[in-house]
């Protein structure tokens, strides 16, 4: 095998093997941004209507959707062309969206054919409440791109069913849903999972060198949770 043969295949392997970037930031904006363009709207046909499906699961305590209330939200499709929903769900569970159709009826859409999912203020039709992208990398779907710039914190809701205690009254078995939260760093058109949410984890991944620590303590910012995590990533993305 040749020099030349062998980097393009490495290319094609490096691209299949997470996702391959253009950019090096995931875009938060809704499609009615008025920096994003004129934007074609098409139907929601094109989303791949996979089933029939029920919002409501009365053997399953709890819920597996990111928000239980039905929100606007514009779908990308790999195709490249935007849906725009009046009514959307994303059950974390399945990794389906959940949405109405012309005759009011509840579909279920074709994930495969989704590239990325914006929920939109129902008061503010240029403010995203939530994005997720797509994303094949570690078991997972749907990553939320939980703040903008270069470096953005991604969040993976895991929804699983749970067996709880024996219910002698109605002779059965009781199950609810659980959910857990696992982060990961995007940074330089790449993924970091990161075990926990810490500081010391922060500084194994991006370069603290520049005041960032004084800033830090300046601020009581431990980063210990989502919001520090968030917060101190703006800050450092508007100093890079």
């Amino acid at each position: 095998m040749g020099m030349r043969t062998f980097l393009i295949m490495l290319f094609f392997f490096t691209c299949n093997f997470v996702f391959c970037q253009v950019s090096t930031t995931l875009d938060v904006r809704a499609p009615s941004d008025p920096g994003y363009g004129t934007v074609q709207y098409n139907n929601p046909s094109e989303l791949g209507v996979k089933k029939q499906v029920t919002v409501d699961e009365d053997e399953v305590a709890g819920i597996p959707f990111w928000k239980n209330d039905w929100n606007k939200a514009y779908v990308f499709l790999t195709s490249g062309n935007v849906v725009k929903l009046n009514k959307a769900k994303l059950n974390l569970a399945t990794n389906e969206i959940y949405f109405f159709d012309s005759s009011n009826t509840v579909k279920s859409a074709d994930a495969a054919k989704i590239k990325e999912i914006v929920f939109i203020d129902k008061n503010d039709s240029v403010k995203p409440l939530a994005v997720f992208y797509k994303l094949d990398y570690d078991g997972n779907v749907f990553f939320q791109v939980l703040n903008k710039g270069d470096n953005q914190l991604l969040k993976v809701t895991k929804v699983s069913v749970i067996k709880r205690d024996y219910n002698a009254m109605l002779g059965k078995d009781e199950y609810a849903y659980e959910s857990k939260p696992v982060y990961y760093l995007f940074h330089s058109a790449q993924l970091s999972k990161i075990d926990a949410l810490s500081r010391e984890n922060m500084v194994s991944l991006l370069d603290s060198s520049n005041g960032y620590n004084k800033w830090l303590d300046d601020n009581k910012n431990k980063l210990r949770n989502e919001t520090d995590w968030v917060n101190f990533l703006n800050y450092y993305n508007s100093k890079q």
